[in-house]
């Protein structure tokens, strides 16, 4: 695929609103761009993708998660504020004046809110946590907001537009993890099919990673594999703060092959 192309769909990736169990959409640009080849589905939303023709030899699994980290509406106030609960690892930190956008499910619409944050004289200067959180979407009722057909439970995902940054071939966005990751599983399936191989590669997208590696172990029963490749989206830790003893990723250093994690290691035989 040309670059232009890998960069459009690394875009599209990353704009789709899917944090855990939610993952609809990224579901759906997975879908189409696997046409071709045999589709099907666990339990909790996972995707496996297989050669049209099934093949001889072992199974190789190449996966990545679809959902990001977000929200979930908890609570909507009689003055037409939301309040949230998370749904993955979210540091309190970096809530304030957070700009969000909320997927209306009743009405399938989209609104863009904003995290109130305080003015320092006013006595901001604590940054939000969750919990104590309200998110402004321009409403100025409960009423008005069950209108425009928020409803608790609806997913909250983060804003970030997909953008170029100083350096040629450097971006930000949301949901790098692990939009990248399903780029690549993308990409990869497509080239690995115009080739003969003597395994079987089969594309396996799954659900809820960031609340606990959940799909994975159900798609697993589904993918049957001998042998799982996993592309994720690590940090790039060549930051200001950082030991850089402890510095594992940095940017345009290419691919990090991981030994071991805080729950697998891998064979040695298989270490590269």
């Amino acid at each position: 695929m040309p670059a232009d192309k890998s960069l459009s769909l690394l875009e599209e990736y990353t704009q789709a609103h899917g944090i855990s169990g939610h993952e609809d959409a990224v579901r759906a640009i997975f879908v189409r761009e696997m046409r071709g080849r045999t589709m099907s589905a666990d339990g909790l939303g996972g995707v496996l993708a297989a050669p049209a023709k099934e093949a001889k030899g072992p199974r190789v699994v190449l996966t990545a998660h679809m959902d990001e980290i977000g929200f979930l509406v908890q609570e909507i106030t009689p003055n037409g504020f939301l309040r949230l609960v998370p749904i993955g690892g979210w540091p309190d930190g970096v809530l304030s004046a957070q700009r969000l956008r909320v997927w209306a499910r009743a009405s399938q619409r989209e609104f863009i809110g904003i995290v109130v944050a305080l003015p320092p004289h006013q006595g901001g200067a604590q940054a939000a946590t969750v919990d104590k959180a309200y998110v402004d979407i321009g409403a100025r009722s409960r009423e008005g907001v069950l209108q425009l057909g928020i409803r608790p439970g609806d997913p909250v995902a983060p804003d970030g537009p997909f953008t170029p940054l100083a350096e040629p071939g450097l971006y930000a966005a949301k949901a790098f993890d692990n939009r990248v990751g399903m780029t690549a599983l993308t990409l990869a399936t497509h080239q690995l099919q115009s080739k003969p191989t003597p395994n079987q590669y089969l594309a396996l997208a799954t659900v809820q990673e960031e609340v606990g590696c959940r799909g994975a172990t159900v798609a697993a029963r589904l993918a049957k594999p001998d042998v799982v490749i996993v592309l994720e989206g690590p940090p790039a830790d060549d930051v200001p703060g950082m030991n850089p003893a402890e510095s594992q990723g940095s940017l345009g250093a290419g691919v990090q092959v991981r030994a071991f994690d805080p729950t697998a290691i891998m064979n040695p035989a298989w270490w590269i």
